[in-house]
Order: structure tokens, then C-alpha cells, then sequence
């Protein structure tokens, strides 16, 4: 594992192909639930990005105390990363895959 020192500088692009999965896992009175989650990519005038931080900011606003899972795929490779673990508060890359193709 890995931690992510600069969430905002770990961005994901449409552009490159990235295929982006968000899994936030929450508190919903006293039940605990699991959802997919939309983030809303953001346009770079040539291009849709999204950082960590982004969607960080988006999952708070949406359910407050979260734990996210976030997949982003591209072609040829992939990382996993989770923010919250244990109300930490800090991304980490947990794993890599060899992509979608």
C-alpha cells in the first residue's frame, strides 16, 4: 500500500480512457450501506478530469463520513485506491491492475 500525499495531483482522464468505478460504503441512520457512486467529471477545456480530491469533495457533500473505493481503469493498467479506511482520512493506493483490454 501506498499512501497519496497529493490527492488533487492524482487525476483521471476521459480523454486517456479511463474507466472510473466509485464504491462508498456509508451510515445511514443505524444501517451501514453500499453504493455506486457518479462523480461528476469536471471539463478541462479538451477534456474531462476528475482527481481524488474531487471526488472526495463530492462523496462528503453527498453522505458526509464515507469510505471510498475508487477503481480507475485504463487500457492497459489500473490502479485501486480507498480513502477513509478506519476514518483515517488519507487516500491510498491499495492495488494495480493490468487494465480493460
Amino acid at each position: 500500500m501506498e499512501k497519496i500525499k497529493n490527492p488533487e495531483d492524482e487525476d483521471f482522464s476521459k480523454w486517456g480512457g479511463c474507466d472510473l468505478t466509485v464504491l462508498v460504503d456509508y451510515q445511514n441512520g443505524e444501517e451501514s450501506k453500499r453504493e455506486l457512486f457518479i462523480p461528476e467529471w469536471r471539463n478541462a477545456g479538451f477534456d474531462d478530469i476528475i482527481s481524488l480530491k474531487i471526488i472526495e469533495e463530492q462523496v462528503m457533500e453527498r453522505y458526509g463520513d464515507a469510505i471510498i473505493v475508487v477503481i480507475a481503469e485504463y487500457p492497459l493498467n489500473g490502479d485501486i485506491y480507498r480513502f477513509g479506511n478506519n476514518m483515517d482520512g488519507e487516500w491510498m493506493r491499495v492495488g494495480t491492475i493490468d487494465g480493460y483490454a
